[in-house]
């Protein structure tokens, strides 16, 4: 493989680049460093909204862009401002939103890279999220009101991506069945054992890379991504040069050209270096 092929490492974060404790380790520190200054473009590709970034990353100063809300908006990180976006047209998102309030889950949504749930939910929320991590996740980026229905019908909010949270994984299964067959022009997916994520159809990760790229005149060839879960399936279909985690899906490993290491033990740094620091 010729590593000088490649200008863009695209990365997602949980369970792929951050260990499990949500952390890096030094080493995957010095690897992102050094990649950066041999000139790659390192971009965070992720389901978190802007807020959720760790701060440990941004002060590295190493991304230019991001990718956030798998796909749904593509920021500038100097301006912050978006280049583009994928936005649920609004009759679209009550009606899912409609669908969500009556199943038993958690569910919340991020607008304009701002998270909001209903408070109800925040106040209860160690029931639907075992994970200490993820509830300190959770908390810090988003914004309990009153009741999220009523919230976003009153604004009328632009809608980027959609979230649940089961305590059971058989109603977890079930609702994502309901909504495959009742929503057409939406993308399931999920990133944890116990959630369930919603994009509008063109919101995903590869076609957040697809506009990064045609916006920085790059081929997709010239991107290398890495992933774990099914949230990153569609970087694997863009024609770029798929890295799935040792940890990753089972399935997500057939379509793979390459398997890192797990993420607790700097898979990404070390396929990093394997393939384009060597």
């Amino acid at each position: 493989m010729d590593k000088n092929r490649f200008r863009i490492i695209a990365v997602d974060f949980d369970g792929t680049l951050l260990r499990s404790d949500k952390t890096i380790s030094p080493f995957t520190r010095r690897t992102l460093l050094k990649a950066h200054r041999e000139g790659y473009l390192i971009v965070p590709c992720t389901g978190r909204v802007l807020s959720g970034i760790p701060d440990f990353i941004s002060k590295l100063n190493i991304c230019d862009y991001y990718i956030t809300c798998n796909g749904a908006n593509i920021i500038d990180a100097r301006s912050s401002q978006s280049i583009a976006n994928a936005f649920f047209p609004y009759e679209l998102s009550v009606d899912i939103m409609e669908y969500m309030k009556g199943l038993n889950t958690y569910f919340d949504c991020y607008s304009h890279e701002l998270g909001y749930v209903s408070q109800s939910f925040l106040d209860n929320l160690e029931e639907y999220v075992g994970n200490k991590q993820i509830r300190e996740l959770v908390f810090k980026t988003r914004s309990g009101v009153d009741d999220l229905l009523s919230y976003v019908k009153e604004r009328h909010l632009e809608i980027e991506k959609m979230q649940m949270f089961f305590r059971d994984e058989t109603e977890r299964e079930a609702a994502i069945q309901g909504l495959r067959e009742n929503f057409k022009d939406i993308v399931v997916t999920s990133s944890l054992k116990n959630n369930v994520e919603i994009n509008y159809h063109t919101a995903t990760k590869g076609e957040g890379i697809r506009k990064l790229c045609a916006f920085l005149e790059i081929p997709v060839s010239e991107v290398i991504t890495f992933g774990d879960s099914f949230n990153d399936e569609s970087m694997l279909d863009i024609g770029s040069f798929g890295v799935v985690m040792g940890n990753g899906d089972y399935e997500l490993k057939k379509k793979a050209d390459y398997i890192a290491d797990n993420n607790d033990n700097d898979g990404v740094a070390k396929a990093i270096v394997e393939l384009l620091l060597k």
